[in-house]
């Protein structure tokens, strides 16, 4: 018995996706949260946070890292470091001068 042509099984799966119902397909990627909205409003959909589900109370931890990225959102995580910081904070032979032209060959865990 021979294996159908690639052909033909292209012609199945496409068959079997036309056959199906395009607003289960929608919800399906929203259970699996791969098209939820990011604002936290469909978060209701994921699947493993409907009650008694493993992950139910990922839901909160969820909204809780949901609202402290809103937090941040508008705010610059840089604002106010200056050039000292970044000496204090950097051994002085990892500084590299930009004005500086010479190469240097660098080579790591050595």
């Amino acid at each position: 018995m021979r294996a159908p042509a690639r052909r033909e099984i292209v012609k199945w799966i496409l068959a079997a996706w036309d056959g199906l119902d395009k607003t289960m397909i929608i919800n399906s990627f929203k259970s699996c949260a791969l098209t939820v909205a990011v604002d936290g409003s469909e978060d209701g959909h994921i699947h493993c946070f409907k009650e008694n589900q493993p992950c139910r109370a990922g839901l909160q931890w969820l909204k809780v890292v949901q609202q402290v990225m809103s937090n941040l959102r508008d705010k610059d995580p840089f604002d106010g470091i200056t050039e000292s910081d970044v000496e204090d904070a950097t051994p002085g032979s990892l500084i590299i001068d930009a004005s500086d032209t010479e190469v240097i060959d660098i080579e790591y865990g050595r």
